[in-house]
């Protein structure tokens, strides 16, 4: 357990990426209420979403503070999705760039566990610290709010201790529908990082032949439609009322088929991983 610690902790170090991006936001977040509180006499709040239909799954009015949390539920939201590409693409690339990679060959630790961390920072570590950023800035727009709105207005946009502690909660409980969805991807990223210097490109260039493939070929039409929907997991799930829904719409069997691939990717990447340390 203590060496899987010291793994993540070399992840965090390595990659800063994790951190800059929501402390830049959260950074940002604070100069807009300090703006605004500057500014409190002249302030008014304007609402213009024009073409998204997206839009159509949230229920924007009811929650935590309504337009503003749901909003908020989905920059960090996206933040996470966001840097969970800029992390696992580059996360094994990193190592052989800059020779760390080699100083594995010394060290009493599997391939299984050094993997295994690299998931666990993109999975878990990543929508963590999304959770987070969300708790600042639920608190500051809170605090905002109980200087600048009435009473009234504070009670019809449930803006209150207790409504934002369930704001977060649901957020949790959508990043993990997230996870699940980019798990299988994460060990996509595993092994192409492995074969090629260019892994999230070709990423790109497969997904996008299956679709165009799906449309010119019929037999290939279901598994074009299954990668689609997957693939658009990890960010339906920040709109959709019941996130859950979102893995429903697949049956056991096509949730088993996943596992056993995500598992054989898995498998392979630490394969992948022994034999270039044996050469």
């Amino acid at each position: 357990m203590k060496q899987f610690f010291t793994l993540l902790s070399k992840e965090l170090i390595e990659h800063k990426v994790i951190f800059r991006i929501p402390l830049f936001l959260a950074l940002f977040l604070v100069l807009n209420f300090i703006l605004i509180l500057y500014n409190s006499n002249d302030v008014s709040f304007n609402f213009k979403i024009n073409g998204w239909e997206q839009f159509d799954n949230i229920q924007l009015s009811m929650g935590f503070g309504g337009v503003i949390g749901s909003i908020n539920t989905l920059i960090c939201g996206l933040v996470a999705v966001i840097c969970f590409f800029a992390y696992m693409p580059k996360t094994l690339l990193k190592e052989k760039q800059e020779g760390s990679w080699n100083f594995w060959r010394s060290m009493p630790v599997s391939n299984v566990k050094t993997l295994g961390a690299k998931l666990v920072v993109g999975l878990i570590v990543i929508p963590a610290i999304s959770v987070i950023l969300l708790v600042f800035a639920d608190f500051c727009f809170m605090i905002v709010a109980k200087l600048l709105l009435s009473d009234a207005l504070l009670q019809s946009s449930s803006i209150n201790l207790h409504e934002m502690f369930m704001h977060i909660m649901s957020y949790i409980n959508r990043m993990i529908v997230v996870s699940i969805g980019l798990l299988p991807i994460a060990c996509v990223l595993l092994v192409l990082s492995q074969l090629t210097n260019h892994p999230l490109i070709i990423l790109f260039a497969v997904t996008v032949m299956v679709k165009v493939l799906g449309y010119t070929i019929n037999v290939l039409s279901g598994f074009s439609q299954f990668v689609s929907d997957w693939n658009n997991i990890s960010v339906s799930a920040l709109f959709d009322t019941n996130p859950w829904q979102e893995l429903a719409i697949f049956s056991s069997i096509e949730l088993g088929s996943v596992l056993m691939i995500t598992v054989g990717l898995f498998c392979y990447a630490v394969k992948l991983m022994s034999t270039e340390l044996n050469n």
